[in-house]
């Protein structure tokens, strides 16, 4: 797992393999007890955008920077295209 340290990034996810997963927190102190892992499923034709570290330190935490992680999957190819913004 970990975070975007840029400003943001662009994702084009495969829309037949859905292996991102974003961790999401039931309170603020990002406690790894209270950590759940979600899929994020693309929509077809969409982007996938993500704010970084830098976005956070910006916004002085008003945009969180998501922990994440990819699953992998022996029997399945995953294709992605991201452009990460790093200004």
């Amino acid at each position: 797992p970990h975070r975007d340290a840029g400003f943001l990034t662009i994702l084009l996810q495969d829309d037949d393999c859905h292996s991102l997963q974003v961790a999401r927190f039931e309170d603020d102190d990002h406690s790894d007890d209270n950590e759940k892992w979600v899929t994020v499923h693309p929509v077809k034709g969409a982007l996938t955008i993500n704010t970084g570290d830098m976005a956070m330190i910006c916004s002085n935490g008003r945009y969180r920077a998501p922990l994440h992680r990819v699953l992998t999957d022996a029997t399945r190819k995953r294709y992605s295209a991201p452009f990460f913004y790093n200004p």
